[in-house]
């Protein structure tokens, strides 16, 4: 009888044990982002890291100087809160307001601390998005923009833009159904100054049909040569410059009859699969 007890003893804490190992990981994740560091970058911005993804928002940003309190502008990316910092006193505390993560998760962070001094703005804008819809296209840089020098291609599409703070707002007309397939930055400056090293440049095309696309392939120019893509109607519908070796690549067309021009340079060609 005792044997018997032992065994039934020796059942209910195997079936326990087993029970505790197999108890699943708390979900959904109902916990906000936890902070990791904060700490001074170059270009003038104080960078803010989270253990997970962070939402595209925030609500608000503040910093302290000399007992005065000032909101501070900035913007997500990843894992990280970037700040736009362009004070000579470094700020020592930072307060987070209405920061999110990727499940949504809420939650205010007061008084983070930053590390380091501030960095001086020395580097050129980067863009960091451009959204194209029926009607507008947004472009934003990592900072402010006090100049910009842009072009749609083809060059038949009627538009206009602004810059509003780090964004450049492009408004376009729908003549005949044709909208923009490129747009160009040849030159853009922050408030400082830092002016792009390279022009930018971005080309919209429907991949569904990338398999009856052709492409232009021009070697042995010289590095940095601005070639402008013109189509049979004389139309400028595509501008580039070639790269450190010389060449450059114009993709995604249609068949038809194109024309390059450069500084000292002409090529008429029919392009066939």
């Amino acid at each position: 009888m005792q044997i018997k007890l032992y065994i039934f003893i020796a059942i209910i804490l195997v079936f326990a044990s087993s029970c505790g190992k197999k108890l699943p990981p708390p979900s959904p994740d109902i916990f906000p982002a936890k902070i990791i560091s904060g700490y001074y970058i170059p270009n003038s911005q104080i960078r803010i890291d989270f253990n997970e993804n962070i939402d595209n928002t925030f609500d608000s940003a503040f910093f302290q100087i000399d007992s005065i309190r000032q909101k501070i502008e900035g913007y997500t990316k990843e894992k990280s809160v970037y700040l736009y910092y362009d004070f000579d006193k470094s700020a020592k505390l930072v307060d987070l307001f209405g920061v999110s993560d990727s499940k949504k998760n809420k939650r205010d962070y007061i008084s983070i601390q930053i590390k380091g001094t501030v960095q001086k703005d020395t580097m050129p804008p980067n863009i960091i998005k451009h959204i194209l819809s029926d009607s507008t296209l947004l472009i934003e840089f990592t900072e402010d923009i006090s100049s910009c020098s842009l072009f749609i291609y083809p060059n038949y599409i009627l538009y206009e833009y602004e810059i509003i703070n780090n964004k450049i707002l492009i408004t376009y007309s729908d003549t005949c159904g044709y909208y923009p397939l490129q747009f160009y930055i040849e030159s853009a400056s922050d408030k400082k100054q830092n002016k792009i090293k390279n022009p930018f440049e971005f080309r919209f095309f429907d991949a569904k049909d990338s398999s009856s696309f052709v492409h232009l392939r021009i070697d042995s120019r010289e590095t940095n040569a601005d070639m402008i893509l013109f189509d049979s109607d004389g139309n400028e519908i595509f501008r580039r410059k070639t790269n450190e070796t010389g060449s450059i690549l114009f993709d995604n067309l249609k068949q038809g009859r194109y024309i390059v021009r450069g500084d000292g340079f002409l090529l008429d060609t029919l392009l066939l699969r």
